[in-house]
């Protein structure tokens, strides 16, 4: 019979044992049943113990030879190796799951009310002139939109440039995406919401000076005027070489320098 068992914590300083402590029943019987016994120490890559094996009952012999210890000392290295990836994936494990729980809070607190969502949908569309007479020339200055009904101008500017009707996007559909596009901006300076509303106006001065940019497919101006409404979603507002420099985990994340910035759309 041979029987191996591996403590995988660390082994703490000797302590004497009570005198008023006294084996159990249990503990007598499995002493009198152990022939011999063989244990070595498990250590990691820096000579630290991680771990004790033990072997009990030679098969084949009454005690453990030379031979043994060498085998058993060969052994501890590959303990040590799955002691090390073990813990190593359970670290893993538990970086994913505070990850996850991360991407859900970020998800939960980043949602749309379904109020929100209702009530810019069964806006009536307005005209884009309702903002400003100027809207339709490249001098006008989206900036001067209030806040609050800078949603409700994307929506008459994709009115204006047929999108609603010749995609057939729901009202309900398109107030969520660009609400749910507005909150995903940050509020750096100058690559925030105002700034994607300002790229987005140019799309729409552009169709509406250029002759309808005919000289793109109906498929072509939905993607270049959505594009330029979502291109700078999550921009931290720095560059490259600060993002490196200072050690960031969005730097961390990637292994080229010119794709830090890649992340933001």
């Amino acid at each position: 019979m041979r029987r191996a068992r591996i403590l995988s914590r660390k082994p703490g300083p000797r302590t004497r044992l009570s005198q008023d402590w006294m084996p159990s029943e249990k503990t007598t019987l499995i002493l009198r049943c152990l022939l011999n016994i063989l244990c070595f120490p498990i250590k990691n890559n820096t000579g630290d113990v991680v771990g004790v094996a033990e072997l009990c009952n030679k098969v084949g012999g009454n005690f453990f030879t030379k031979y043994d210890q060498e085998l058993a000392a060969t052994f501890s290295v590959y303990c040590g190796i799955s002691l090390y990836h073990a813990t190593l994936y359970r670290k893993l494990e538990i970086t994913q799951t505070n990850s996850k729980l991360s991407t859900e809070l970020m998800l939960y607190h980043m949602q749309v009310s379904t109020e929100e969502v209702e009530k810019l949908a069964t806006k009536d569309i307005v005209e884009c002139t309702e903002f400003s007479e100027a809207i339709a020339t490249f001098t006008y200055t989206p900036r001067s939109i209030p806040d609050a009904r800078t949603a409700e101008a994307v929506i008459s500017m994709c009115s204006a440039m047929g999108l609603t009707r010749r995609w057939k996007l729901q009202p309900s559909t398109l107030a969520k995406f660009i609400l749910m596009v507005k909150r995903s901006y940050r509020d750096p300076p100058y690559h925030n919401w105002y700034h994607a509303l300002s790229v987005a106006h140019f799309c729409y001065v552009l169709h509406q000076r250029c002759d309808n940019l005919s000289f793109l497919t109906d498929l072509e101006v939905l993607a270049l005027f959505f594009s330029c409404l979502c291109h700078d979603i999550d921009h931290r507002g720095t560059n490259n070489s600060f993002q490196i420099s200072s050690k960031s985990v969005l730097a961390s994340l990637y292994s080229s320098e010119g794709s830090v910035m890649e992340v933001h759309m």
